[in-house]
């Protein structure tokens, strides 16, 4: 009874712990976009003149850190792509897949395939209209930053060292929520730098070295456990899609 106590005091402890560094990280970004409207004089001319604003797909690649993975806050490294079909100009939806991978104390490791969607709210319009001594241009600002969340189906498996198969599996589906921003370099070609939590909705696995053993344990719930990802992309818009003038 002591012991489920203690371990039940301890889970919770570690999930408000997440929450607070979650919570922290999505301060500092949406503080710095807060901070955007004042640099917003650094814009950049799109392609064509006049009063339009465009819709591009965009296809990128992402390199990802993930924490809290496996149960005893290790930390995973992922590589992943995605595509990017704007609504309209202040929503954007991505759709990616990721893997990420991480070592379990030298004694086994952990890998996750993540395939799923995000919608992108940009908290401040992406274009700024402009008077220049002719006609009025749209241009796009340097910084768009933004808020999203969404949807992914997953797949995680821990492995002892010398396995071919996993010792525990499972699949299930996540959502996730965060915030970003992207910064455009051209008005074809940006980096983009986010956070979001992933909120697991099946069973978890974790793995954890305890005493100079490999324990692994399987959970049938979700509820806060999962990835906090920290993800940097670079991105090229490929074909417009549609132009709103």
């Amino acid at each position: 009874m002591f012991l489920d106590c203690h371990s039940f005091i301890k889970r919770n402890f570690m999930a408000t712990n997440r929450l607070i560094s979650i919570l922290a990280l999505l301060l500092v970004v949406l503080q710095l976009g807060a901070q955007v409207p004042k640099d917003s004089i650094k814009v950049l001319k799109l392609p064509a003149q006049g009063l339009e604003q465009k819709g591009y797909l965009t296809m990128g690649i992402r390199n990802t850190i993930s924490t809290f993975n496996g149960g005893g806050n290790y930390t995973g490294m992922g590589v992943g792509g995605h595509f990017r079909i704007p609504i309209i100009p202040r929503i954007n939806t991505e759709w990616y897949a990721d893997y990420i991978t991480n070592n379990i104390g030298g004694m086994g490791h952990r890998t996750d395939y993540h395939i799923g969607w995000s919608v992108m709210y940009y908290v401040i319009s992406p274009y700024k209209l402009q008077h220049t001594s002719k006609n009025p241009v749209t241009r796009l600002r340097k910084f768009n930053p933004f808020v999203e969340a969404g949807h992914c189906f997953d797949y995680g498996g821990i492995y002892r060292n010398g396995d071919d198969k996993p010792s525990a599996q499972r699949w299930s589906s996540a959502v996730q929520f965060g915030a970003g921003t992207h910064y455009n370099i051209t008005p074809r070609f940006d980096l983009t730098f986010k956070a979001q939590y992933m909120m697991h909705l099946g069973n978890e696995v974790h793995g954890e070295v305890r005493n100079g053993q490999l324990e692994i344990e399987e959970h049938s719930h979700g509820g806060l456990e999962g990835h906090l990802l920290i993800t940097l992309s670079v991105n090229f818009k490929l074909i417009r899609i549609w132009t709103k003038g």
